[in-house]
């Protein structure tokens, strides 16, 4: 059976195996709490630094809330897409890409989630320099998380 007492400064400051500093046995925390972390992902994924990609996202958005897309297949679709991932840059092919969406959505209203393809697939494609084909282009998980992100929060944004 293991007893715990307790550590007040005199016990961790004359222990050989201390490991915490002076300032942190004061009540101040070491590491930054989570809705500060949560806070500063979401500032970072609201951002508007490029104003050009903000718009073209705000548009997105609309257009997918008008067509009353359901955030929560989303989120699906990035938990499936995160949990199998097979590059290490973390890039899917285009096609790839758009049978999962067809299948998150199911095949009830093709044209619908046509247009949600095409409304995605500029944001999260991978930027290269030469001309690629739809085989041979590829998404970023990453960009698709965050534009995911702020699908989710845009309804909260406050201009």
């Amino acid at each position: 059976m293991v007893y715990w007492r307790h550590l007040n400064d005199s016990n961790l400051t004359k222990s050989p195996f201390n490991t915490f500093k002076k300032s942190s046995l004061k009540g101040d925390r070491p590491m930054e709490l989570r809705p500060h972390f949560v806070g500063k992902y979401v500032q970072k994924v609201m951002d508007k630094n490029n104003d050009e990609e903000f718009k073209m996202k705000v548009k997105v958005v609309k257009r997918m809330l008008e067509l009353n897309v359901d955030n929560r297949t989303l989120n699906q679709m990035r938990e499936t897409l995160n949990c199998n991932i097979e590059d290490e840059n973390g890039l899917m092919k285009t096609l790839d890409f758009k049978k999962m969406l067809f299948t998150a959505y199911g095949q009830k209203n093709q044209e619908k989630t046509e247009q949600i393809y095409q409304l995605l697939v500029p944001i999260i494609e991978l930027k290269t320099d030469k001309p690629t084909t739809e085989e041979e282009s590829q998404i970023s998980i990453f960009k698709l998380s965050l534009f995911i992100d702020f699908f989710n929060f845009y309804p909260y944004n406050i201009s």
